[in-house]
C-alpha cells in the first residue's frame, strides 16, 4: 500500500507542476495589470479577490512541493546542499514571514535568539521551521507560541513551543511515520507527511528531532544540529 501511495504521489507531483506554474504565471500577471490600470486602487473587491487567489494558490505551491520532497525521498534521491548558514538571521526571516498568519491566528509569538551559525542546508532548514510554526498555528491556535534557538558546544538546538491540544504519550511516535497522525483527518485536514519530511531532513544533516507533548497543554518540538563544519559541502 505504501509503495503505491508512493507511486501515486511522485506522478501527481510532477503532473500538478506544470499547471500549477502556469496558474502562478497568470496570477503575477493579472496583479501587474490590474496595478498599471489602477483597478487594484479603484476596486477593493478586486484586490480581496486576488489576494484570496494568490493564498490559495501559494497552498497549493506547498502541497506540491512537499509531494516532491516524498518522491525525492523513497526514491533515494534527496541532497542536502549545506553552506554557511546564520541561523537567528534565517529564523528572524521566517518569523517574519508568519507575522500575518499568527495575528489572523490570535497567537502571541515569543522568541529568544541566540547568534548561531553552521553548515545547513538553507532550504531544508527553511521547509522544517516552516512546517513546524504551521502546525503550531493549526494546533495551538489562540494560544501563545515560543521560538528559541540556544548555541551548544558544536551545534545549535531549536525549540518551537505550542500551548494547544498536545499528542497522547501512546501517539507521539506516530507522528513522525509516513502517513502518521495523531488527530483526526476530517478535523485538521493534512496528509499526514509533515513531521515525516522534518525528520528526514533534520536527520540528513547530522541532527535529531524529539518532541514533549502532553494532551491538552501544549507541544514542544526540539532540534538538535551539529555545525557541520567538518563536513564537505
Amino acid at each position: 500500500a505504501l509503495r503505491v501511495k508512493d507511486e501515486f504521489l511522485s506522478i501527481a507531483s510532477h503532473e500538478l507542476r506544470t499547471p500549477l506554474t502556469s496558474l502562478s504565471l497568470q496570477l503575477s500577471l493579472l496583479r501587474r495589470d490590474g496595478s498599471q490600470s489602477g483597478l487594484l486602487q479603484s476596486d477593493p473587491r478586486f484586490e480581496k479577490r486576488l489576494g484570496v487567489i494568490e493564498r490559495q494558490e501559494q497552498k497549493l505551491e506547498e502541497l506540491v512541493a512537499t509531494l516532491l520532497d516524498v518522491s525525492r525521498i523513497t526514491s533515494g534521491k534527496l541532497e542536502m546542499e549545506c553552506t554557511n548558514v546564520d541561523l537567528t538571521e534565517l529564523v528572524c526571516d521566517i518569523l517574519e514571514r508568519f507575522e500575518s498568519a499568527f495575528a489572523q491566528a490570535g497567537i502571541e509569538l515569543r522568541s529568544q535568539l541566540e547568534p548561531v551559525t553552521g553548515q545547513w542546508d538553507r532550504l531544508r532548514l527553511d521547509q522544517v521551521l516552516t512546517n513546524l510554526l504551521s502546525n503550531a498555528i493549526k494546533y495551538g491556535r489562540g494560544k501563545p507560541v515560543d521560538v528559541c534557538i540556544q548555541r551548544l558546544s558544536g551545534g545549535a538546538r531549536i525549540l518551537v513551543r505550542d500551548q494547544g491540544i498536545g499528542i497522547s504519550p501512546e501517539k507521539q511516535a506516530l507522528v513522525f511515520e509516513r502517513f502518521g497522525r495523531a488527530v483526526s483527518e476530517r478535523e485538521y485536514g493534512g496528509l499526514g507527511l509533515g513531521l515525516w519530511i522534518t525528520r528526514t531532513f533534520v536527520e540528513a544533516m547530522g541532527g535529531s528531532i524529539e518532541l514533549e507533548s502532553e494532551e491538552g497543554r501544549g507541544t514542544a518540538f526540539i532540534i538538535d544540529l551539529p555545525s557541520g563544519e567538518d563536513r564537505n559541502v
